[in-house]
């Protein structure tokens, strides 16, 4: 993110920046978190003197309304959702917008945490063991040399939505 006065994209001149905050994902903790985070951010900027718009987004909001922003940056405060999968960094590349955050490829890639999992042990970088479930209603494969607890998470979301710790095979 930037925030810090030496960063390329956001300069220490007052330029007008956007805070995109909430979100669409209908998560409230990771709405919650992106409101708070949102208000911070565009505190911060004020006080380092740039002209700051605040935008919430919501379940509601047409992505195609930022064309309508009158910003040289978008700041992405948003947690989870668009936010984090790319979406809105695509819809901000689509208007030509500068915008802090991941790019949409990265953003995509990286919100899949099993498929990133892969890229990043493909590369030599060491990843927990993981298996994809694809059926929610019964896990029927269980591999002989996992050692418990394990942890079960959806393979996109943020925080600990969907997170299950399980103790023992029969738990599963």
């Amino acid at each position: 993110m930037c925030v810090a006065n030496d960063s390329p994209l956001i300069s220490p001149k007052s330029e007008r920046i956007a805070v995109l905050s909430g979100g669409t994902h209908g998560h409230e903790i990771e709405r919650h978190h992106s409101l708070e985070y949102g208000t911070t951010v565009a505190s911060i900027l004020r006080s380092m003197g740039h002209d700051v718009q605040e935008i919430s987004v919501d379940i509601g909001f047409n992505l195609a309304s930022l064309k309508a922003v009158r910003a040289e940056v978008i700041y992405n405060a948003i947690v989870g959702g668009i936010g984090d999968n790319g979406t809105l960094a695509a819809t901000l590349e689509f208007y030509r917008f500068a915008y802090t955050g991941a790019g949409c490829l990265a953003g995509a890639i990286s919100k899949d945490k099993y498929r990133c999992g892969l890229l990043m042990s493909s590369v030599g970088v060491t990843t927990p063991r993981t298996w994809l479930i694809e059926d929610d209603d019964h896990v029927s494969f269980v591999p002989s040399k996992v050692l418990f607890p394990i942890v079960i998470k959806p393979t996109s979301g943020a925080f600990r939505l969907g997170m299950t710790v399980v103790e023992s095979e029969p738990d599963l």
